[in-house]
């Protein structure tokens, strides 16, 4: 059973842990129970939400997360309670996650495993090992508390990534060593282990990231087990896998072994054409035990990708497979060090962001003149018309190509890819805000020349904005008869496709219908705005004060004739700006770009695909993992 990744993380960002366990964990209810807590002089209460087999996972929601301290604490005393269990603490905006588990420790003080979740960003980290505690139907006759137990430290008993990580990779690397055969020399032994380890490492982040033979999360570990089943050596599976799966076409491929293989992408990378060891040396061979303690070590640690900087500091990242590469793999004697990410983000600084402004501008600045980096491009873009956005979305960042001439492992592309989306995010935004805001805003003391505030055009209370909202879905729900024709006029960018919202909060009032794009109020005034025409002056003149433009239209009027109401509200549209470009051809433009990013799962998801199908990179080596991050 997979785990559905879309309505998990919508269960995570809606804090719904009860629907998550038990919808898409396969968990069962459980009598909720509210168990007050007192520590510090703080007040918590702690509610039961689901339970399997007498374990139970319990979430405390706080106005903020308390510190770790407290919140280990409060763990605790929880376990006087209930002696397994899986706790959940959220804050009341819905912001940020702390999951906590306490692993047993025979004669010891149980030991914090925690997972640290923010809504805005990824949820890939937290996902996989909440995979780990999917219970599946036909697991259910034999399930114990043991199993569930297990489950739950498959799922969170992640290692710290310390010197105790490099440490245990040093003392893996040697006993690799030990178990290989057919090679004399030692300096040869200590390479072969570095290659394979390298392609086991790759090989490991592919499935860790479901691509192998239908998302298999556990295809290695999978494939020992059957050779081991067969009686077959591992070692001539992965021969196999590496130098068909990997290095052919499907179309080449043995059928046999195609179908031992299952389904897997060819990569076409130097990683897996046969090394020099490999032909020097015809009779290699490595037991499986060998690769069962690879395996071991690998599943201790968390295997995503992410190199946001609140990053998950469990995970194994970039910066520490860098690390590897130089001190065990590649090598300092083979010429290959590590560049740190300080350097490669500097020098994508100087590099990158000059071209890019050096395009766009036609005027060539200094390397490392005032303005060549990235704050003279951040501050480029800001003030972007819409036909330069037109011309990096589709002519200039398109047709960047970009070489490492000694890629390792991978660093400058890593820093490469950070820079791109950065600036791909900027201009996508900068074009967002010109394509629904086609004329010059005005000017306001809070936001400035052009700086519409988000539709929040002052601030209320929370309790005072969900309020609001509840109003304004309520009158959804219930529009006049004149409301919902005119809406049905509107909808969808019927009129000039302009969008408009029904029933919109702005501050503490609710409008009929708003064009953020036009500033523009719309009000159906039926029989009761007749006895309050004082109030609904004072309104629209605060509301009038913030920028936005009003149409009164009369419920009558759209009712008897809808064409004269729209021809009205139509003509209180502004001119487009002479700084979106001639025509309507930039805008059709930057349109259909967005309308191709709809069609992706995300706008960072189209973002990153952009990146690696446009821009060409070029490296003089493939034995490295750097296209991986790329791909990620």
């Amino acid at each position: 059973m997979t785990l559905n990744r879309q309505r998990a993380q919508k269960y995570l960002q809606k804090f719904d842990f009860e629907s998550l366990f038990i919808e898409e964990l396969g968990w069962d209810t459980i009598a909720p129970v509210t168990l007050p807590f007192e520590l510090d002089g703080e007040f918590f209460e702690v509610v039961s939400i689901a339970q399997k087999r007498g374990f139970t996972v319990f979430q405390c929601i706080t106005p903020e997360i308390p510190v770790r301290s407290l919140r280990v604490k409060l763990d605790r005393q929880l376990t006087e309670y209930s002696k397994s269990h899986l706790l959940v603490f959220g804050d009341e905006g819905k912001t940020q996650q702390e999951w906590l588990w306490l692993k047993p420790e025979p004669g010891k003080s149980a030991k914090v495993r925690s997972h640290s979740f923010k809504v805005s960003q990824n949820a890939e980290a937290l996902l996989q090992k909440l995979e780990a505690l999917i219970v599946e139907f036909k697991e259910e006759t034999s399930l114990t508390h043991l199993d569930v137990a297990q489950k739950v430290k498959q799922g969170f008993d992640i290692e710290r990534v310390t010197k105790q990580f490099f440490q245990d990779f040093e003392g893996l690397h040697q006993n690799f060593c030990l178990e290989i055969e057919g090679i004399d020399l030692e300096a040869d032994r200590r390479w072969y282990a570095s290659v394979l380890l390298n392609r086991l490492m790759f090989v490991y982040f592919l499935q860790r990231r479901y691509f192998l033979d239908n998302k298999d999360a556990l295809y290695l570990q999978n494939k020992l087990r059957i050779c081991q089943q067969e009686g077959t050596h591992f070692y001539e599976f992965l021969k196999d896998l590496f130098f068909v799966g990997f290095a052919q076409p499907e179309y080449e491929r043995d059928p046999a072994i195609q179908k031992q293989l299952g389904k897997i992408c060819y990569l076409n990378g130097g990683l897996f054409l046969r090394h020099t060891i490999e032909q020097k040396y015809n009779s290699i061979q490595i037991s499986d035990r060998a690769f069962s303690q690879v395996f071991d070590l690998f599943s201790r640690y968390s295997w995503h990708l992410d190199d946001r900087p609140d990053k998950d500091p469990l995970e194994i990242n970039p910066d520490v497979l860098g690390y590897i590469f130089e001190k065990y793999i590649n090598q300092k004697e083979f010429g290959a060090y590590y560049t740190r990410p300080e350097i490669t983000e500097y020098l994508c600084d100087r590099t990158i962001n000059k071209l890019v402004r050096d395009r766009l501008t036609l005027t060539p600045l200094s390397p490392l003149g005032r303005g060549a980096g990235g704050e003279g491009l951040l501050s480029l873009i800001e003030t972007l018309d819409a036909t330069q956005c037109d011309r990096l979305l589709n002519e200039i960042l398109p047709t960047l190509t970009l070489l490492d001439p000694a890629c390792g492992s991978g660093a400058f592309l890593v820093a490469a890819m950070k820079t791109l989306i950065r600036i791909y995010t900027q201009v996508v935004a900068r074009a967002k805000v010109l394509l629904e805001s086609p004329h010059p805003l005005t000017p306001s003391p809070k936001g400035g020349e052009g700086e519409p505030d988000k539709e929040n055009y002052w601030e209320i209370s929370p309790s005072l904005k969900r309020r609001m909202t509840e109003i304004s879905r309520q009158f959804r729900k219930e529009p006049t008869t004149s409301e919902a024709i005119l809406w049905q006029a509107l909808r969808g960018r019927k009129l000039d496709g302009r969008k408009f919202r029904r029933q919109q909060t702005i501050g503490n009032f609710i409008v009929d219908f708003f064009c953020g794009q036009e500033r523009l109020v719309v009000e159906v005034d039926g029989g009761i705005h007749q006895l309050q025409q004082e109030a609904d002056r004072q309104r629209q003149e605060l509301l009038e004060s913030l920028g936005l433009r009003f149409v009164r239209v009369r419920s009558d009027l759209v009712e008897q004739d809808l064409p004269a109401v729209l021809s009205q509200i139509r003509a209180a549209f502004l001119p487009p700006s002479p700084s979106l470009g001639e025509g309507l051809g930039v805008r059709e433009s930057i349109a259909r770009w967005f309308e191709e990013a709809s069609q992706h799962p995300s706008l960072e998801y189209y973002i990153k695909k952009r990146i690696i199908t446009d821009v060409i990179i070029y490296y003089a080596r493939a034995e490295n993992v750097g296209l991986l991050f790329l791909a990620e």
